[in-house]
């Protein structure tokens, strides 16, 4: 049997088709403004959210300063919010002025699933934080110690009062938390 290689061109037409597809695949990363650390999601991931709200900004500051809090306030999430284990991101967006709180879950084949959070962390002003997987907590209304059973959202208040959204697995539900 007889080889050739590739001529050049052919090569060439190979790479450019691969940055192509690179730089246009869902998996590709996209910079999400004011999110710690240059923190990214998918174009995927953005195209489900732009599917749902066309006219939306992504990662508009929503939380608060609090005096008291330490490092800046995040517009981004990443974690198993769904506990499928692939990485899911929430993130603060404005849509005509107005703030939302989304999950955006990842599935198979770079498909992606949006939930919004609610109006109630819409209204929020406070902190967005991570409770992770394992991590303990008391609910307002229980005097016993509950552990999360995925990465979960909290937005604390600059007051101290603490709201964690609960995955259901259809909606998130909030959960007062105990100061």
């Amino acid at each position: 049997m007889i080889r050739s290689r590739p001529s050049s061109a052919v090569l060439a037409g190979f790479l450019a088709a691969g940055l192509a597809a690179a730089c246009g695949s869902a998996s590709a990363p996209v910079t999400v403004p004011g999110a710690a650390g240059e923190a990214t999601i998918t174009r995927g991931a953005l195209r489900a959210v732009r599917a749902q709200w066309p006219n939306v900004e992504i990662g508009t500051p929503r939380s608060a300063t609090c005096p008291s809090a330490s490092g800046a306030p995040t517009t981004l999430l990443q974690g198993d919010f769904d506990g499928d284990n692939s990485p899911d991101s929430v993130l603060w967006i404005s849509t005509n002025g107005a703030p939302r709180l989304v999950a955006v879950f990842t599935r198979l084949n770079d498909d992606y699933i949006v939930a919004d959070l609610g109006e109630a962390a819409a209204a929020s002003t406070g902190m967005l934080e991570m409770g992770a997987r394992g991590a303990p907590y008391q609910a307002a209304n229980l005097a016993i110690e509950l552990h999360y059973g995925v990465d979960t959202v909290v937005l604390r208040e600059c007051d101290g009062r603490a709201t964690a959204y609960l995955w259901t697995g259809s909606t998130f539900r909030p959960e007062p938390l105990a100061n």
